[in-house]
């Protein structure tokens, strides 16, 4: 049946047939598998971006990480893994108190623990601290506690100068010991 159709047409007329079926063999060809493969690629491509960018986003956090853990790290000195009885806490804080009393050569009179505040993410523990010796000497006692390895800080002080002498003094002080609890 095709033959004869074929066989009505001139030589000319059959060569313009042949090309008109390849175009439209292949304008279907086109629609029908060329049009959802192009379109499936632009699907994946869209997913394969937004994978890019979630992967990014995740390389800047990764590159943090060691930085985060670095500034982690300088604070491990300051937290106590375990929860301590104040006594000890406290036995602790003084004694470190007397250390650097004796290396900043001052006499230590009197030191005492006089309140402890507790929250979810730290304790505060403070005592009494009478000492004296020269001026200078207090200054560096003052000096060192406030840059003590541990967190000590001096919250009041009052420096009386000694009766009888030029340089010597007498200093109340009342120190705090931070103890930070960690994954507060």
């Amino acid at each position: 049946m095709a033959l004869k159709f074929l066989e009505k047409f001139s030589d000319k007329e059959r060569k313009i047939f042949y090309i008109t079926l390849a175009f439209v063999l292949l304008a279907m060809f086109d629609r029908l598998v060329l049009g959802p493969f192009s379109a499936k690629t632009a699907e994946l491509d869209g997913q394969i971006e937004e994978q890019k960018i979630s992967v990014m986003q995740d390389m800047q956090v990764l590159a943090y990480k060691g930085k985060i853990n670095a500034e982690s790290a300088q604070f491990d000195d300051y937290l106590s893994d375990e929860v301590q009885d104040d006594n000890i806490v406290n036995a602790d804080f003084l004694s470190m108190i007397e250390r650097i009393a004796d290396y900043s050569e001052v006499t230590l009179i009197k030191s005492n623990p006089t309140k402890t505040n507790k929250t979810d993410r730290f304790t505060e523990y403070y005592a009494s601290v009478d000492c004296s010796g020269s001026f200078e000497k207090v200054v560096t006692f003052m000096h060192n506690i406030n840059s003590a390895d541990e967190l000590l800080k001096i919250v009041q002080f009052n420096i009386v100068p000694k009766r009888g002498t030029s340089d010597n003094v007498n200093i109340s002080l009342t120190v705090v010991k931070l103890l930070m609890t960690p994954n507060a």
